[in-house]
């Protein structure tokens, strides 16, 4: 009895241990299972990772190709963009080349309204004009041809030749080397003068920077010009006086330093620097009579005929000079009657004439001076020439070798 009852607590115990035990294992085999699941789904997410990483890099393969064709694609049109744009280029270029060919081969003359700016020069010369022609070859060919120029042209190139043919009689002439460098310098720098004054009316319709840059050269060769002309004069007006001599040439060097420094000077061509640049070729031709004034003091140039010759050809010169500039500055004739004068006798071709006398003119006035002083000799030095006393007794000898030198010339007397 008493074991029947000890044991029923056991039995009890028991039963919930083996309960409890049961109930354990039911819960293991729960987590066991959940954990089987929890791994069969880790594993099933895995392998949906790995799906995914694969598709994204194909996906990112795709793009990458996509982006490789596109840059390809781009860099064909892009090559096609340029190439159609060079295309376009070419065709325009060849389009201003045919149609400038054109002007060139059968140009017509032009109303002044119609030129570009930098070619409206003289408002009252109305039609006649040559065009822009952007080539030297036709520039060369509307020589030929009648326009506003064309007696611009011609009167200077004459000029060259005529001054040509006068410096080659004066180096083949029997004059001292001296008087050969005196009188040539003044054909050389005529001649100068002249093929500048014509290559610029030549090529001045070329193109803006080609006909600024012979304008220039054509101020230069102004400048050179009147060096030229006083050289010989000083020489010759002051051959016995040493100190005025040498003073005067020194200001003629240093002034035309000046004035082909302004001359070359791109700047100095502006339309706003006219009145400047008037103003220093002004000064450097009336600086001339300083000297000129001085000659006529010093100098017995009343009783010397051969003196007395040269002082009138320096005065008609200075005239010539003087009234070309003047009709040339105040646009005469043509002002008066615009259209009227737009081929013949304008202002510009009437100051290339005068220019072309006066250069002429001053020629036989050194022809003058020259003269003189090969007759007469300087006192203090008298042994000039070996044989002075009868050289300077024969006087028609003295005037036939200045004549020989001159010959050219003379036909024009």
């Amino acid at each position: 009895m008493a074991n029947a009852v000890s044991n029923e607590p056991i039995d009890k115990k028991e039963k919930e241990a083996c309960s409890t035990q049961l109930i354990n294992d039911n819960d293991n085999d729960k987590l066991y299972d959940k954990l089987m699941n929890l791994e069969a789904q880790d594993d099933a997410m895995q392998n949906n990772l790995n799906d995914l990483s694969q598709l994204r890099q194909r996906f990112r393969n795709l793009i990458d190709e996509e982006l490789e064709q596109l840059d390809e694609k781009w860099q064909h049109l892009t090559k096609e963009k340029d190439r159609l744009v060079n295309c376009a280029y070419s065709q325009k270029e060849n389009a201003e080349k045919i149609v400038l060919k054109a002007v060139n081969d059968v140009w017509s003359h032009c109303h002044f309204r119609d030129l570009p700016q930098w070619l409206q020069e003289n408002d009252y010369l109305l039609f006649g004009h040559r065009p822009e022609l952007g080539s030297f070859k036709s520039c060369v060919k509307s020589i030929f041809s009648l326009h506003t120029e064309t007696y611009n042209i011609w009167s200077h190139l004459i000029g060259s030749v005529l001054f040509i043919g006068i410096a080659g009689s004066i180096m083949s002439s029997s004059l001292d080397f001296t008087d050969k460098l005196m009188i040539g310098a003044y054909a050389l720098s005529v001649i100068i003068c002249f093929s500048l004054s014509t290559f610029y009316h030549i090529f001045s319709c070329h193109s803006a920077t080609v006909g600024n840059l012979f304008c220039r050269l054509d101020y230069c060769g102004i400048c050179i010009l009147i060096t030229g002309s006083f050289f010989p004069c000083i020489y010759y007006g002051f051959y016995c006086d040493y100190f005025p001599k040498i003073f005067y040439t020194v200001l003629v060097l240093i002034l035309s330093l000046i004035t082909v420094i302004f001359s070359l000077n791109e700047k100095f061509n502006h339309p706003k620097f006219k009145p400047l640049r008037a103003l220093v070729f002004f000064s450097f031709a009336v600086s001339g009579v300083l000297p000129f004034v001085h000659w006529i003091i010093t100098q017995d140039w009343f009783s010397a005929s051969n003196l007395r010759f040269s002082l009138i050809c320096m005065l008609s010169m200075a005239v010539l000079y003087i009234c070309g500039a003047a009709l040339y500055a105040l646009r005469i004739p043509e002002r008066w009657k615009p259209g009227a004068f737009d081929i013949h006798l304008h202002s510009h071709q009437l100051f290339h004439l005068c220019v072309v006398a006066g250069a002429i003119v001053h020629l036989q006035g050194i022809y003058g001076m020259a003269t003189h002083r090969l007759v007469h000799m300087c006192e203090s030095d008298p042994s000039y020439y070996p044989n002075y006393q009868s050289y300077s007794s024969d006087y028609s000898q003295s005037e036939s070798k200045v004549s020989a030198a001159f010959n050219l010339f003379s036909l024009l007397k």
